[in-house]
């Protein structure tokens, strides 16, 4: 028997699927082109050329660029991502896969790839001199990396703001530098200082408290 009612379910569902990607693409699209240029040379119809995308499908979906914007800085985060991929099951190992993804995130051999790609080292200064709705989806951003950077470790206080504020900083000087041998060598002082900061891994007696 034929069902209106389902029919329509699954046309809406399609819909907020449909739209839900959409939205997807243009965010994607934006983070990018933000990255690369900056947010003041990137104006909507470059980022919806990106995304393969109309620019009237850009206004079903955001009111303004500075909406688009402020979306990017809270929740495009590739470092956020891959702390939140870690998988240990015990604080030292969460801990431990911390330091490889500081390193990784300051070895030189990845520089280019980390300054064109991180949204806290390319858009920090462009996020300052924006409006208050892109510096709090920044400042939301930044308490959901430090928890991250927290999860597992007990309860413990460490200055992880300082450590990624020197990380996310390091890239930033690096990028400003000429020359690879000077970018080198901030990129791998700051390293050995972010292990400095972040310290020993939790005993084993905080990892029985749980990773939680």
């Amino acid at each position: 028997m034929f069902d209106i009612n389902m029919m329509t379910d699954m046309d809406t569902n399609r819909k907020h699927r449909h739209n839900a990607e959409v939205r997807d693409r243009i965010l994607t699209a934006a983070a990018a082109a933000f990255r690369r240029a900056g947010y003041a040379a990137t104006g909507i119809d470059a980022v919806m050329a990106e995304a393969g995308l109309t620019r009237g499908a850009f206004y079903a979906h955001f009111a303004s660029k500075e909406a688009l914007f402020a979306e990017v800085v809270q929740h495009r985060h590739p470092l956020l991502d891959r702390l939140r991929a870690r998988r240990g099951e015990t604080g030292e190992a969460l801990h431990s896969q911390l330091l490889e993804q500081f390193d990784a995130y300051l070895d030189p051999a990845n520089f280019t790839a980390v300054a064109r790609g991180c949204t806290a080292a390319a858009l920090a200064g462009d996020v300052a001199h924006a409006g208050a709705a892109a510096q709090a989806g920044f400042t939301a951003a930044h308490a959901a990396i430090l928890a991250e950077m927290a999860r597992g470790q007990g309860g413990r206080p460490r200055p992880w703001s300082a450590a990624l504020t020197l990380a996310v900083g390091a890239v930033q000087m690096a990028a400003a530098c000429n020359g690879p041998d000077r970018r080198a060598a901030i990129l791998t002082e700051a390293r050995a200082a972010v292990h400095a900061l972040l310290g020993a891994a939790p005993s084993p007696l905080a990892d029985r408290a749980g990773i939680g």
